[in-house]
């Protein structure tokens, strides 16, 4: 099993912890300017090429349920970029998922659109991840990883 990253984001801060068969050690902080990045950047070079999952918790956030026409293939995957990009045109860090389809009439999509919507939070840290050439294996909402969480720990309250 190799080891990674998990790097927990907030305006504030960035937490980085080394993830190894299923435990998290570490825990170092890094405060959210030039020299917390520059930090972070002599942190990541001393632990070598390791695959990065960022978890943004950022207020920051915003989500829409829209409903869309059904279309598949390449033509669905072009409509709901589109559609994505009118939504969210400021920033990259963009996502929709499909939640199901209307009961009734011509049956659309039902999709949850969502985006990181200050850019600027996260930039600085992808940006050093580039410039080091780790691996970005992904970047997660907070708040889209909590419905698999409830489920995971058999939450039901």
């Amino acid at each position: 099993m190799f080891s990674k990253h998990l790097l927990y984001l907030t305006s504030d801060q960035l937490c980085a912890y080394l993830w190894h068969g299923g435990r998290l050690s570490g825990g170092v902080i890094f405060n959210n300017d030039r020299a917390g990045v520059d930090d972070f950047m002599d942190y990541l070079d001393s632990h070598g090429a390791l695959p990065v999952y960022l978890l943004a918790d950022l207020i920051e956030e915003d989500f829409q349920r829209v409903c869309v026409p059904h279309v598949g293939g390449g033509a669905g995957r072009k409509l709901m970029q589109r559609r994505l990009l009118q939504q969210y045109r400021e920033t990259p860090f963009r996502h929709h998922e499909m939640q199901g389809r209307e009961a009734v009439g011509r049956r659309d999509d039902i999709v949850l659109l969502s985006a990181l919507t200050n850019p600027s939070a996260v930039q600085p840290w992808v940006e050093a991840l580039e410039l080091l050439k780790m691996p970005l294996a992904g970047l997660y909402s907070t708040t889209l990883l909590s419905e698999d969480l409830v489920r995971k720990l058999a939450l039901r309250d």
